[in-house]
């Protein structure tokens, strides 16, 4: 009997290991370099490839733009629709209308190759949030295109979870032997510089330009870590370059943005962060260009204007009925506002509704406890502060951020022996660590060490490290740093 093209894609699932190997990462003679697409249209097939090649490379408007053309010179071509209901490619739709669009662009897939029809069951399970699954189909897939330099990344991503730093440049450069892949040189960039080696850092950068040179995710790392070094010049020309590459890279503006409030620049960099705003063509992406806005207005210790902006931002999320998670990130923030620079009595009432809106899941939500324990520390309430920082390490208990949280629950608590005990558990790249380090060195008589810390903090960039959203726990931070 003759198999179907979703029966090969089936067998081909039952017959990959279920633990990872290094196996698929092996290239192959006489294999395809990269995945055959079923399709007679060629502008379909190169738009795809485009489409993929940008998802992967962290750029989701060029990708959904791509995959929008491909979809149009091939309605059927499965992958093309599978990319299309993704978040960051689709970030208008629902929840439901996204694993419906999954769902059939499984279905479009009965005709194609077993590899099409593998990525479109990735897709679908992880929409689903079915992640296990996904897994094990990537690996299927790309057991059947072992020289396919972009489903063998794919297939190597679920690896690198909970792996050490050091066992993990380990990985990826046996992987980068074997395929000289932008996106892992990408990666490795950003762990070598975690490490203090920049010299490294940018010789991957190099090596990802090489390999990549349409990419402007290059330069928008190469400006992430020359900001780490407080190299603001040399790094907006290089988010300048990403934005030349790509005219819809709105992380240019935010990060030129970040530098600019960094160095007291208020107003440009508003204006920077207004330009982001109006760039997002998607009530989802418009959010953090606003939630940058609002920073701006926090530093200033600006609370009527901070309620302003967020109130601005609660439009967005209604009006785009953004899911719960996105409802509450607005009354975190507005807690985090309250609790540091306006009315500390109304800063419980905004977690209370947050943890309203998350429902059950709230308890377990990491990142919720994480607000709770740093909004109960600027309110000065100890116990609430332990409360959120033992439900934060309950519910990620390999995070090193845990140690950060007990540390400032401990100086809430005035009680800096502890703080110090958990501080020395931090990544060095915390920032909000070295903060809380300094005000321990000052209780401690350590005046020359608690200066140096408070200045260092005060010289930030206030975005996360690796991307360009704001990141509350510098902010903190730096409002702390102030009073040092």
């Amino acid at each position: 009997m003759r198999l179907s093209r979703w029966s090969v894609a089936v067998a081909a699932l039952s017959a990959v290991p279920l633990l990872a190997t290094d196996s698929a990462a092996q290239q192959q003679a006489g294999a395809p370099a990269a995945m055959e697409l079923t399709t007679s249209s060629d502008v379909a097939r190169s738009e795809y490839r485009k489409a993929f090649t940008a998802f992967l490379n962290t750029s989701p408007s060029a990708a959904r733009r791509h995959a929008m053309a491909a979809s149009q010179a091939d309605p059927n071509l499965g992958v093309a629709l599978a990319l299309l209901s993704r978040a960051g490619q689709s970030p208008e739709l629902s929840a439901a209308e996204r694993n419906a669009a999954a769902s059939r662009a499984v279905a479009a897939t009965a005709n194609a190759s077993a590899v099409e029809a593998l990525i479109a069951l990735w897709t679908r399970e992880q929409v689903a949030g079915r992640n296990a699954a996904a897994n094990e189909i990537i690996k299927a897939a790309a057991a059947l295109a072992p020289n396919d330099p972009e489903l063998q990344w794919l297939a190597y991503v679920p690896r690198r979870a909970n792996v050490a730093p050091a066992d993990l440049m380990r990985m990826d450069r046996e992987f980068l032997a074997k395929f000289d892949y932008g996106p892992v040189h990408n990666l490795l960039a950003y762990q070598l510089a975690a490490t203090g080696d920049y010299a490294g850092a940018y010789e991957e950068l190099g090596k990802y330009v090489r390999a990549n040179p349409d990419q402007p995710n290059a330069h928008d790392t190469w400006a992430d870590i020359l900001i780490l070094e407080n190299r603001f010049d040399e790094a907006v020309r290089h988010a300048m370059g990403a934005l030349r590459m790509d005219s819809s890279w709105v992380g240019t503006p935010l990060k030129i943005g970040a530098i600019q409030l960094a160095q007291g620049k208020a107003d440009s960099a508003r204006m920077n962060f207004t330009r982001g705003r109006d760039m997002s063509e998607f009530p989802a992406t418009k959010v953090e260009p606003a939630l940058w806005i609002v920073t701006s207005y926090i530093v200033a210790h600006d609370a009527k204007s901070s309620r302003r902006e967020m109130d601005a931002i609660d439009q967005i999320v209604t009006a785009g009925k953004l899911p719960a998670n996105a409802q509450a990130l607005v009354h975190q923030r507005e807690a985090f506002i309250e609790a540091y620079i306006g009315d500390k009595s109304m800063a419980a009432a905004h977690l209370a509704k947050a943890a309203e809106l998350l429902g059950d899941g709230a308890a377990t939500n990491a990142n919720h406890q994480a607000f709770v324990a740093l909004v109960s520390a600027g309110t000065g309430d100890a116990a609430q502060a332990q409360a959120g920082a033992d439900a934060f390490m309950k519910a990620a208990p390999n995070n090193n951020f845990g140690h950060t949280l007990q540390a400032i629950a401990a100086i809430t608590a005035k009680n800096y022996d502890g703080a110090s005990a958990h501080l020395g558990a931090s990544l060095p790249n915390d920032l909000l660590a070295a903060e809380l380090k300094a005000e321990v060195a000052k209780q401690q008589g350590k005046a020359a060490d608690a200066k140096a810390g408070k200045e260092a903090v005060l010289k930030r960039v206030l975005k996360q490290d690796g991307n360009n959203n704001v990141d509350v726990t510098k902010v903190i931070a730096r409002l702390r740093a102030e009073k040092l």
